[in-house]
């Protein structure tokens, strides 16, 4: 296993990522920085990435259908990186040593795993709660807000749509790092909102 640095000034592993994404964007349909890169820390420890990737079909020799396959992980493949961790959905690996996690989703949960992987994790924990106040839940797994009460999705189409579901206007990912007082349920004064 290639041994990676365990910290990165912003700049550089801004550069880390525009390679990549350079070398990935033909065998994606979206592909996104997330984490504390899109937060923009002075210091980055992992390279978070959301993508939607792109599917092929194979076919049999009667041309019959027989399985889909993502152009994503073949292009990882060719560019020999090595997994920590190849899932489906979660793809762990090093690259220009550099720890990469890279989320691969669909267009229907796109726009929930991206705010949830730009984080921060307190801003997630700070969402999820407000989210529980109103009867909602923030669906780690893509769905975005659903009603508690009937499973019912809320809103999942953009950020903008689950921050305006939960009353609250757009917040900039740079913003996202919530101070510990907000977890312990006291007013959130930066943006004038109070879980109580």
């Amino acid at each position: 296993m290639v041994s990676a640095k365990s910290e990165f000034p912003w700049e550089e592993a801004w550069q880390i990522w525009v390679e990549l994404r350079d070398q990935l964007r033909p065998v994606c349909r979206k592909i996104v920085p997330a984490g504390s890169l899109r937060r923009r820390q002075p210091v980055v420890h992992d390279l978070d990435v959301v993508a939607i990737p792109l599917l092929a079909v194979q076919h049999d020799l009667f041309s019959n259908p027989t399985k889909e396959y993502s152009l994503l992980d073949l292009k990882l493949a060719e560019l020999g990186v090595e997994f920590v961790k190849d899932g489906d959905k979660i793809k762990t690996f090093i690259f220009r040593g550099m720890p990469v996690d890279l989320y691969a989703c669909d267009e229907d949960s796109f726009a929930t795993t991206f705010l949830i992987r730009t984080g921060s994790r307190e801003h997630n924990r700070w969402l999820a709660q407000l989210a529980m106040r109103k009867g909602l839940r923030l669906k780690v797994n893509g769905m975005g807000l659903v009603k508690i009460s009937t499973g019912q999705r809320v809103a999942w189409r953009s950020e903008r749509e689950i921050f305006r579901a939960l009353e609250l206007p757009w917040i900039p990912p740079r913003y996202r790092d919530v101070p510990e007082e907000a977890n312990e349920g006291q007013p959130y004064e930066h943006y004038g909102v109070s879980l109580y």
